[in-house]
């Protein structure tokens, strides 16, 4: 909180503890708790909560009802209403779908998917969000 508060972006104002972009709109029934960065062109629509830390990237929208905590969110991401996002990072054009719930994933769009290279023999099959597990203990 106290970077934000020392922090000087060209376009952003400080609203609480949030870097908000000036051409970025926040409805004033959202709630934004906790440290943010909210970029160029990104939307947070009614009754939406973004819990820091957040960063919203150029042009995303956290729509009605949705919730979004300590989650990266690159460009053009949208979270659709009253969907859940936790710990999770969305790539560039992700979308997370209306009512769903993800948390400590790493969510792509469907052709960034299709388009990964094979890693020792695994195949990409059109997953849209990968799973993040903790390396087992080793003795």
């Amino acid at each position: 909180a106290r970077l934000l508060r020392s922090a000087t972006l060209d376009g952003y104002t400080l609203s609480g503890d949030a870097l908000v972009h000036a051409s970025a709109y926040v409805d004033r029934r959202a709630r934004i708790l906790g440290p943010a960065l909210i970029g160029p062109d990104s939307k947070i629509m009614q009754r939406a909560t973004v819990v820091g830390p957040v960063v919203l990237g150029t042009g995303c929208t956290v729509a009605l009802e949705a919730v979004v905590s300590r989650t990266v969110a690159w460009n053009r991401c949208l979270v659709s209403a009253k969907a859940v996002v936790d710990g999770c990072l969305l790539a560039d054009d992700a979308i997370v779908e209306a009512n769903s719930h993800l948390s400590g994933q790493i969510s792509l769009p469907a052709r960034r998917a299709e388009d990964l290279p094979r890693v020792r023999g695994a195949r990409v099959r059109g997953f849209t969000s990968f799973g993040l597990r903790p390396r087992p203990e080793t003795r």
